[in-house]
C-alpha cells in the first residue's frame, strides 16, 4: 500500500474516533513527484483539546512505521525554542522527508527520501511530531494562549492523552520514547514528571507507559548555566571554557579575565545566578558571548549554532542586535527563527553544488527551503492546516520560564524512573559541551561504563564519546556537530539512535 496522507482531525475530549477525510498519494504531495516507499502511511492535521478558557488546535503530523507495522516503537520528537516548530526535526533533521538547496534544482522546490530518518532505527518506528505548545508553527489557541513551564506540561500531556487514548489507541500498548533538542530539556522532563505522578505502578499504555527520553544540547532548566541565552549570567563562564577549549581565545587572555572573574565564578551547577562585579563584566563583555572582541562573535558562525557551518547565511536567525532587542519580551533569542528575513532561492552556485543525499554530510539550505516549501498554499491545503502565508520555523510565544532548574528533578525521580540518553555536539555554542558535562557529573550517579570513544560505521574513526551511569543513563558527545545534531551529523545520530532504541551499548 502506498504511502497516504490523511488529516488527524480535530477532536472533542468526548470524542471516540478520528474520521479519515481525503487521501493524498505521493505524487499529489507538491514537490514530491512519485510514490511513497515500503508500505507506509502519514497523517497530518489537528488535535483540539482544551487549555483553561481555551480551545487548542496542535498541529500534529504522524508518520506510521515502514510496512505498516502495528507494534512499532512510537518515538515523538519534541522542537525547543520554546516556539520552535518539530517540523524542523521532521524536514531538516531526522524526518522521513527532506528539503535542501538541491530542491530548487527543477522548479516547484523537490522533496526528497532522508535516508537517515530515524524512522528506519531500531527495525522501524512511528514518529510523532507535535507543534507545541500552541501558536508554535501551524498550531493555535483561541483565544491567545500564555504559557508557562508547569502549566505548558498539563497542556502536553492533554494532547497526548488524545493522541494515544482517542485517536490511536491502537497504538497504546506499544513501546513509547520521546526525544528532542535545546529547551526540549525543559519541556520533555516537565511532562515526564506529570506521566510519573499519576501512572500506577506497572502502567503498560502510552503515555503513562513512557520508557525513557533522548535529548540533544538541552537546557536542563532555565536558570542552569548550559541553558545560554536564557540564564543570563549563569552561564558565561561555561561559554568562555567552551571557546577557550575550540582554540578560539589565547592562554593570556583567559588568564586575565579568569583572575579578574576569580571571586564571582562559581563552577557548579548550576552556575552564578547574580550578575557579575562591573570589572569582571567589562572584561567578560557579553553574558552570551563572552570576548567576542577576541573570538569573534559566535550568532555569525551558524547562526550562533555551530561554531563550523560554512554554508554562510543558511539559518533563518535573527541577528545579534534583532536577538537583544527580542529579549526583553520573551527572555529568550528565538530558535532558528524566519523572522529574520524571508527564504529566497540560493544561488545557482550552491544549487549546483548541493550535497548529495546520501552522503551523510550536512546539507546546506534545509531550513530555506523547508520554510518556503511550507508556506506555500497547495503545500498547507496537502497537510490540512489553516492557511499561514508566514509559516515560520520559530514562533515567538507569550511564555513565562518557571523551570529554573531540574537538577533535583533528574537525581531524584527522572533517573531512576526511565531511561535517559543525553547526546551533544561538541561545536555547539548555544548549549556548551562543558556545561552539560558538569551538570550531568553533578548528579552523582553510579559509573558503569566509563569515558570511551564511540564510532559509527562508515564514518570517522571516532565520531564522539560517552558515559554510561547507573541505572540507564547514558551520555554521548558528537564530534564537529552543532546544536542541530541530526542536521549537522545525519549518519552519525542514526546511528546513535538506533543503538539506543535497541539497548545495545555505543
Amino acid at each position: 500500500m502506498m504511502l497516504q496522507l490523511l488529516p488527524l482531525v480535530a477532536l472533542l475530549r468526548t470524542a471516540t474516533a478520528a474520521v479519515p477525510a481525503d487521501e493524498v498519494d505521493g505524487p499529489s504531495l507538491p514537490g514530491y513527484k512519485r510514490a511513497f516507499p515500503q508500505d507506509t502511511r502519514h497523517y497530518s492535521g489537528y488535535i483540539r483539546t482544551y487549555y483553561p478558557g481555551r480551545s487548542v488546535k496542535v498541529y500534529t503530523h504522524y508518520h506510521l512505521a515502514l510496512h505498516e507495522d502495528p507494534t512499532a516503537p512510537v518515538l515523538q520528537w519534541q522542537q525547543g525554542g520554546p516556539g520552535g516548530s518539530s517540523l524542523l526535526g521532521l524536514f531538516t533533521e531526522n524526518g522521513p522527508l527532506t528539503l535542501n538547496d538541491a530542491s530548487w534544482k527543477n522548479d516547484g522546490l523537490e522533496v526528497f527520501d532522508n535516508p537517515h530518518t530515524w524512522q528506519n532505527a531500531a527495525g522501524g518506528v512511528s514518529l510523532l511530531y507535535l507543534e507545541h505548545p500552541a501558536p508554535t508553527g501551524f498550531s493555535y489557541c483561541e483565544p491567545a494562549c500564555v504559557h508557562d513551564d508547569d502549566s505548558q506540561a498539563d497542556l502536553h500531556l492533554a494532547i497526548l492523552d488524545e493522541f494515544f487514548g482517542k485517536m490511536y489507541p491502537e497504538l497504546r500498548r506499544n513501546r513509547y520514547i520521546i526525544s528532542g533538542e535545546s529547551y526540549a530539556g525543559v519541556l520533555v522532563p516537565t511532562l515526564a514528571e506529570r506521566i510519573l505522578k499519576r501512572r500506577s505502578p506497572g502502567a503498560n499504555v502510552a503515555p503513562d507507559s513512557l520508557e525513557g527520553f533522548a535529548l540533544g544540547n538541552d537546557c536542563p532548566g532555565n536558570k542552569v548555566f548550559t541553558c545560554t541565552p536564557y540564564s543570563g549570567w549563569a552561564g558565561t563562564k561555561v561559554s568562555l571554557d567552551f571557546l577557550y577549549g575550540h582554540g578560539m581565545v589565547p592562554d593570556i587572555v583567559k588568564e586575565r579575565v579568569d583572575k579578574v572573574c576569580a571571586d564571582w565564578y562559581v563552577s557548579e551547577p548550576p552556575g552564578p545566578q547574580t550578575p557579575p562585579p562591573t570589572q569582571c563584566a567589562d572584561a567578560l563583555e557579553d553574558p552570551i558571548r563572552p570576548l567576542k572582541s577576541t573570538a569573534g562573535d559566535t550568532y555569525d558562525m551558524g547562526g550562533g549554532y555551530f561554531l563550523y557551518d560554512t554554508c554562510g547565511a543558511d539559518l533563518l536567525a535573527l541577528s545579534a542586535d534583532g536577538a537583544a532587542r527580542h529579549l526583553p519580551t520573551t527572555q529568550r533569542r528565538s530558535s532558528a527563527s524566519t523572522r529574520g528575513r524571508a527564504p529566497t532561492r540560493p544561488t545557482n552556485e550552491r544549487i549546483a553544488n548541493a550535497y548529495a543525499l546520501d552522503s551523510g554530510e550536512y546539507a546546506c539550505g534545509q531550513e530555506n527551503a523547508a520554510t518556503a516549501w511550507l508556506r506555500r498554499a497547495d503545500v498547507q491545503d496537502a497537510l490540512h492546516v489553516r492557511s499561514t502565508p508566514d509559516f515560520s520555523l520559530s514562533t515567538s510565544l507569550e511564555y513565562n520560564f518557571t523551570a529554573a532548574s531540574l537538577l533535583e528533578a533528574y537525581k531524584e525521580r527522572l533517573a531512576p524512573n526511565f531511561r535517559i540518553l543525553q547526546y551533544s555536539g561538541d561545536a555547539d555554542p548555544c548549549v556548551p559541551m562543558p556545561g552539560t558535562q558538569k551538570w550531568i557529573r553533578s548528579l552523582a550517579l553510579p559509573e558503569k561504563q566509563p569515558w570511551h570513544p564511540w564510532t559509527a560505521p562508515g564514518t570517522a574513526a571516532i565520531t564522539g564519546y560517552a558515559t554510561v551511569y547507573a541505572p540507564d543513563f547514558t551520555f554521548a558527545s558528537i564530534r564537529d556537530a552543532g546544536h542541530m545534531s541530526p542536521r549537522y551529523k545525519p549518519r552519525e545520530l542514526f546511528y546513535m539512535i538506533d543503538a539506543w532504541l535497541r539497548k545495545e551499548p555505543l
